[in-house]
């Protein structure tokens, strides 16, 4: 089952999304992630790039980012991500106005977001990518090209196998292990942007 953990709309419970399309990530890692960001989250502009079931979005609406972007794919994670929304914003419709306008959702590649959204900055961003899909690498340079990240921007990407190793020649990076899954945090070296 899948709950929004804190923030606003603690306790929500959310749709998931059919195992065969997307893997949802752990309980433990998502809350190692929240605990890693919970000091900076608040007014962020924050980038889900594969929603999946945009649970980790809707938890930063939940802790008060300023700006969340969700995006997936699949049109099927994308129908779900919108209901997802819809239960964490029904309550108090009139009173969430502003909260729905914070969220941003899309039904796009990763590669067409990044095209679309050229020149928009991101303070935070999680990639939670299918496990067999190994382009983190071409995917971050193209943040790069495109202005989307910049050495403030936090970055972390879920994997189950080691991260590219020619990423630390231009990104400090961390690794917590959850598991069998691998959180990695980058952050773009100074020299770099």
């Amino acid at each position: 089952m899948l709950i929004i953990r804190s923030g606003k709309y603690k306790n929500k419970r959310l749709k998931e999304v059919d195992p065969e399309i997307t893997r949802p990530s752990k309980d433990v890692l998502k809350i190692g992630f929240f605990n890693i960001i919970n000091q900076v989250i608040r007014n962020s502009v924050f980038l889900d790039l594969y929603g999946g079931s945009g649970q980790i979005g809707l938890e930063a609406l939940s802790k008060e980012a300023k700006e969340i972007y969700i995006n997936d794919s699949s049109s099927k994670a994308y129908k779900v991500i919108l209901e997802n929304r819809d239960i964490t914003l029904r309550s108090k419709v009139s009173d969430n106005i502003e909260d729905f306008n914070k969220l941003h959702i899309s039904n796009l590649t990763d590669i067409d977001f990044i095209n679309k959204n050229k020149d928009k900055h991101f303070d935070i961003i999680f990639m939670d990518p299918p496990y067999s899909y190994n382009n983190e690498k071409e995917i971050l340079s193209l943040m790069i090209k495109n202005n989307l990240i910049d050495n403030k921007t936090l970055i972390f990407i879920e994997k189950n196998s080691q991260i590219d190793k020619e990423l630390l020649t231009c990104y400090n990076i961390k690794e917590y292990k959850y598991g069998r899954s691998l959180l990695y945090f980058l952050k773009l070296k100074e020299e770099e942007k």
